[in-house]
């Protein structure tokens, strides 16, 4: 099967001699063979941890130091590809994801970030 060059919302594989259409549009009222999620984007990456010791200064009074880490790995968290069949760029990725830009629910860390915390319980 060979797609015409101006056949709108194609993607084609070009093999030299014909153009093999390996991405269509279905037409209006036909339901396309492509099937839910065939194509999906890559996983996200967070890694998130603390630490704590805590010390005895005397029997009653206790000092607890805390660090916490946001984005451990400091890994950029890429935007979603352009999955638009018919589009120019099919597959690009655009950049990266903002700083407070939500993925799959989640708020995505674009840098590491780390808190102390010191605690005096008496």
């Amino acid at each position: 099967m060979t797609v015409p060059a101006n056949t709108p919302g194609a993607i084609a594989f070009p093999d030299g001699k014909s153009r093999i259409p390996v991405l269509v549009n279905p037409k209006p009222g036909q339901i396309g063979t492509l099937g839910n999620r065939s194509l999906d984007s890559f996983g996200t990456w967070f890694l998130d941890g603390n630490i704590q010791k805590s010390f005895r200064i005397s029997e009653s009074k206790t000092l607890s130091l805390r660090v916490d880490a946001t984005n451990i790995l400091n890994h950029p968290q890429p935007n979603v590809p352009n999955f638009t069949v018919g589009a120019t760029q099919f597959g690009a990725i655009t950049g990266a994801l903002a700083k407070g830009q939500t993925i799959f629910g989640q708020a995505t860390p674009v840098q590491r970030n780390f808190q102390g915390q010191v605690r005096l319980t008496f």
